[in-house]
């Protein structure tokens, strides 16, 4: 069985069908803002790899006795990161170190999609989907992810026995909907840790928590650029480093819809780092040049 699972990162109430709750600062003039940027990303994997992980992942977890790693807790030094973390940058650094090794280790691919949500409507334009109520922005991302997954499959001649799996908590009904009313294969929502249902603990899929940090990764790379809080700064985000080196993680993150902000923010991501793939050819130009040289010295 081929699996990948997938989280997302943002929220636009105003696409969704359900009433919101309000708080008290909240009133039907002041209704929550969408989130400028929405992202769904996860990672794939065969059934035996994913056991592996499940294993290794619970190791480390373990080794720093936590029961259970969520990126955005873990920034913000919320429970269970909260006592004995906040500050310790070598053992931050050194745990994310190591779950990072798992996933490459393991060698999961990363599929994904991020969309400005500014450009909503053009992406369904683009996307064949302009009338359809249910192409939120978290379906056209979803959906998208899930395309390129299985053309990824198919590709790999696997074409059966694939399944997707989505964080419980997103627009589970909506994404249900349009994935029938589209003829896809029904999706799977599990939760990334264990979660107690009337005495009743479910099981979770424990590479959600893995597919919560680079959906974290990305969405807040985004949403500050767009928002310009600061130039990209892809240097100094190890993780996201990590992610996009195809080398240490395989695999693409796509754009849905590439208006003039992405653009710009696409050409300062490129910027921010050394393309060692660049550096790579040209050292290997200089050594057939130099090659060639002593070749003809040599016949000389």
């Amino acid at each position: 069985m081929l699996t990948v699972c997938f989280d997302a990162s943002g929220k636009t109430p105003s696409t969704t069908t359900k009433a919101q709750p309000k708080s008290k600062r909240q009133s039907k003039s002041n209704p929550v803002p969408d989130s400028p940027v929405m992202a769904v990303v996860g990672f794939a994997s065969q059934t035996g790899v994913w056991t592996e992980f499940d294993l290794l992942w619970a190791s480390v977890l373990e080794r720093y006795s936590v029961p259970f790693f969520h990126a955005g807790d873990f920034a913000y030094s919320r429970w269970p990161f909260d006592r004995g973390w906040k500050g310790e940058e070598r053992k931050r650094r050194d745990f994310q170190s190591e779950l990072m090794k798992v996933i490459q280790d393991c060698g999961l691919r990363k599929f994904g999609s991020v969309l400005w949500t500014d450009d909503h409507n053009k992406a369904k334009a683009m996307m064949g989907l302009s009338t359809d109520s249910t192409a939120s922005p978290y379906v056209l991302c979803s959906r998208a992810a899930v395309e390129d997954f299985i053309s990824y499959a198919t590709r790999e001649g696997q074409r059966e026995n694939i399944e997707y799996i989505f964080e419980k908590g997103d627009e589970e009904d909506k994404l249900r909907q349009h994935f029938k009313k589209h003829s896809f294969q029904e999706s799977i929502f599990r939760w990334s840790k264990p979660v107690e249902k009337k005495g009743i603990t479910q099981r979770p899929f424990i590479g959600l928590q893995a597919a919560g940090w680079i959906v974290w990764e990305y969405y807040l790379s985004f949403f500050r650029s767009f928002q310009e809080l600061f130039n990209h700064g892809v240097e100094g985000r190890w993780a996201l480093r990590m992610f996009e080196d195809h080398r240490c993680v395989p695999g693409e993150i796509k754009i849905l819809y590439k208006s003039a902000p992405l653009v710009d923010l696409m050409r300062q991501f490129r910027q921010s780092y050394v393309d060692l793939s660049q550096s790579v050819s040209e050292a290997t130009a200089l050594l057939s040049k130099t090659a060639v040289t002593l070749n003809t010295c040599g016949h000389l």
